[in-house]
C-alpha cells in the first residue's frame, strides 16, 4: 500500500512539473502580437474653399494649412462668409508608415 501511494504521489508531481514546464516554455518563447495593419482615417474638420467666383474656363484654389488661399486662372476670391478652412484628418496606423491624402474636386 505504501509503495502504491508513493507511486501515485510521484506521478502527480511529475504531471504537475510537466504542466508548469509547458506553461513556462509557452510564455518565454511566445512572440509578441503583431501590430494591426488597419489604417483608420477620420476627418475632424472638413475642407472649405471659402467664397469664390469663376468668370471663365476655371482654375485652381489652394487652401494652406493656416486657412490662407490662393487662386489661379479665372477664379476670383471673395472676402465673404464662409471663410476658407483646411481639412484636418486624424490618422491611426502603424509607426513608420507613410500616408498621402489627395482630394480632387471635380467640376460640378
Amino acid at each position: 500500500m505504501k509503495k502504491k501511494l508513493h507511486t501515485n504521489i510521484c506521478s502527480f508531481k511529475l504531471l504537475f512539473l510537466t504542466i508548469v514546464l509547458i506553461i513556462c516554455v509557452n510564455f518565454s518563447f511566445a512572440q509578441p502580437k503583431l501590430p494591426q495593419r488597419i489604417i483608420t482615417v477620420t476627418a475632424t474638420q472638413s475642407l472649405n474653399f471659402g467664397t469664390l467666383y469663376a468668370t471663365g474656363a476655371g482654375g485652381t484654389v489652394t487652401v494652406g494649412w493656416d486657412g490662407t488661399r490662393t487662386s489661379t486662372g479665372s477664379i476670383s476670391l471673395l472676402s465673404l462668409a464662409p471663410s476658407a478652412q483646411p481639412a484636418i484628418f486624424q490618422i491611426k496606423l502603424c509607426k513608420g508608415r507613410n500616408v498621402t491624402i489627395t482630394f480632387l474636386l471635380q467640376q460640378l
